[in-house]
C-alpha cells in the first residue's frame, strides 16, 4: 500500500533520537524541502507522545510508529491530531482522542491537486463528539487497511469516517466498533462521495 519511498528519515523519541516531538520532526522535514519527489519518513520510536497542537502535514511525509501497541499519540488539544494537506501515509501507531474535544481527529483538506491519505495498522480511539477521519473536499482519496476505529464512550455523537464532496475511499480489513449507545455513526457519506 506504500507509495512514498522516503529519501530522508527523521526519528522521534523522548531520548536518543533526532527530535523529541512530532511537530519538530515534521517542521524539520518541511525546512529540508520534503515533497513527493523527495519524501521524508518520520519514524516514531515506542512511547507515548502528547499532541498539544495539531500537526499540519503536507506532500511527501510518511509517519510510522513502532506498532500500535508500542507507539501512542494522545491528543490533548481542541484542533485534532493531524491536518493533512498532501499525499501522506500514517501507519503502525495508536491515536487516542478520548480527552480532547476536537471535532476532527484527522482531517484531509485539499487546496490544489488530487490528495491521498493512506492509513495502515492504525488504532484510532474516538469520543466526546469527535469525527475520527474527516474529508470534506474535492479531489481527495482515503485508503485504510488493517486498522480499527473505536468509539470508547457511549454518550458521544461521533462519526468514525465522514466523507463529503466527491471523496473516494477504499477500505481493507477495517474494524469500526462502538462501546454502546445509538448516537455513533460508522461511515457517513454525503454529497457525491464514493466507496
Amino acid at each position: 500500500m506504500s507509495n512514498l519511498r522516503p529519501s530522508k528519515v527523521y526519528t522521534v523519541s523522548a531520548t536518543g533520537a533526532d527530535y523529541t516531538t512530532i511537530p519538530s520532526a515534521v517542521a524539520a522535514a518541511v525546512a529540508d524541502g520534503v515533497s513527493l519527489s523527495q519524501p521524508a519518513l518520520i519514524k516514531i520510536n515506542p512511547g507515548t507522545y502528547y499532541l498539544s497542537e495539531q500537526v499540519t502535514i503536507g506532500d511527501g511525509i510518511k509517519i510510522i510508529g513502532s506498532g500500535r501497541e508500542h507507539t501512542t499519540l494522545e491528543v490533548v488539544n481542541d484542533d485534532g491530531a493531524f491536518l493533512i494537506n498532501g499525499n501522506v501515509e500514517i501507519q503502525d501507531l495508536q491515536i487516542n482522542a478520548i480527552r480532547a474535544t476536537c471535532l476532527k481527529v484527522i482531517e484531509l483538506i485539499t487546496t490544489i491537486g488530487f490528495k491521498t491519505l493512506t492509513m495502515n495498522n492504525v488504532l484510532l480511539n474516538v469520543s466526546l463528539d469527535n469525527n475520527g477521519v474527516a474529508i470534506d473536499n474535492d479531489n481527495s482519496e482515503l485508503l485504510i487497511s488493517n486498522s480499527e476505529i473505536d468509539f470508547s464512550t457511549s454518550a458521544a455523537t461521533s462519526v468514525a469516517i465522514k466523507m463529503t464532496n466527491s471523496t473516494r475511499a477504499e477500505f481493507f480489513n477495517l474494524n469500526i466498533q462502538s462501546q454502546g449507545g445509538d448516537t455513533n455513526t460508522g461511515i457517513l457519506v454525503q454529497d457525491t462521495s464514493h466507496l
